[in-house]
């Protein structure tokens, strides 16, 4: 059945919003900043484990036989979990569409499940103090080790860089904003893997995550020329003519008041892990069905099976800021 919309816009059929909905599905999509802190798994089960192995020895030289080296073997679980969007639109309102409203709401609903990536990570960062990764250790934690590494954090706060003390935790200058910044990638360039080898020696570009409170103060820490220092004058930016490629992301589903996180984002190993064993599938419950006879409104929804999970810690950094005594 279709239903003619008033004015004569065309016909909205159960087989035309469908073909709408496929229609937004393929149109690409600015992942932002998702694709850069997280890799990208097919999955094709409820749960998927993930044997990781570990990293390559040095090289050395050859003295007449092979030294062969056992990979360290890491295990893993990530569950995938069931999520849809439903909403439900009076017929009259789908006869009466003149202005495209409803193919808007299906581009919404597009939308909300690419955004539900951000939401997925979102708390997956903001839990990563007191949820374990690989090596069983929380994925934010003071005590990551492995092999011959030594004992590694990737949590920085003032008793790991004094500079990390500032005036007022809750609200940084740019140049307090610009020196965490460094010392955040001084910490990612100190990783080592189990061979006490570097694991990030040639990162240059990284993402800034930050609470939306932060996220003025971050731009300017790393656009200004000059930053303005306590007691009056300016000093030059550190950030500005670096060879780093830093991007500054405001994440409102952040809910840190005095930290924040900084990301590798040129590596293929990545913090995060996505996984989805059913990518979004659009339905509608329309014309001839029983709901639609008796509520007089058709159900559009979205379904798809996914999960997130965490990957390298060694990839980012959790910058806290303390007031000054």
């Amino acid at each position: 059945m279709a239903i003619q919309p008033r004015g004569g816009t065309g016909q909205l059929s159960e087989r035309g919003i469908l073909g709408m909905f496929y229609e937004a599905l393929e149109t690409p999509r600015d992942q932002s900043w998702i694709g850069m802190i997280s890799e990208m798994v097919d999955s094709d089960q409820e749960i998927e484990t993930y044997r990781s192995l570990g990293h390559v020895p040095r090289m050395k030289i050859f003295q007449g036989s092979k030294d062969v080296k056992q990979l360290r073997k890491y295990e893993f679980e990530i569950r995938n979990e069931e999520y849809d969007v439903t909403v439900g639109i009076p017929v009259r309102d789908i006869r009466r569409d003149k202005t495209g409203q409803i193919q808007k709401r299906l581009n919404e609903m597009v939308t909300a499940s690419t955004t539900h990536w951000n939401t997925l990570a979102s708390g997956l960062i903001v839990n990563g103090h007191t949820a374990a990764c690989y090596d069983d250790s929380n994925f934010f934690a003071t005590d990551h080790q492995v092999g011959d590494s030594g004992v590694q954090t990737n949590i920085i706060t003032a008793s790991d860089y004094t500079n990390l003390a500032i005036v007022a935790a809750t609200n940084p200058t740019a140049a307090e904003f610009a020196d965490a910044i460094l010392s955040a990638i001084q910490q990612l360039y100190s990783f080592k893997d189990e061979h006490n080898e570097p694991l990030n020696e040639e990162a240059l570009s990284f993402i800034v995550m930050v609470p939306i409170q932060f996220w003025a103060v971050a731009q300017r820490a790393v656009s200004s020329n000059f930053l303005a220092v306590p007691g009056g004058g300016q000093t030059d930016n550190p950030l500005k003519d670096s060879q780093f490629k830093i991007e500054i992301v405001p994440n409102s589903r952040i809910t840190f008041t005095d930290s924040f996180c900084v990301f590798r984002a040129d590596s293929s190993a990545k913090a995060l892990i996505r996984q989805e064993e059913v990518s979004p599938e659009p339905d509608v419950l329309g014309a001839g069905s029983d709901h639609a006879f008796k509520e007089k409104e058709w159900l559009f929804s979205v379904d798809t099976t996914r999960a997130m999970g965490y990957g390298a810690w060694h990839q980012t950094v959790k910058v806290t800021f303390s007031t000054a005594s």
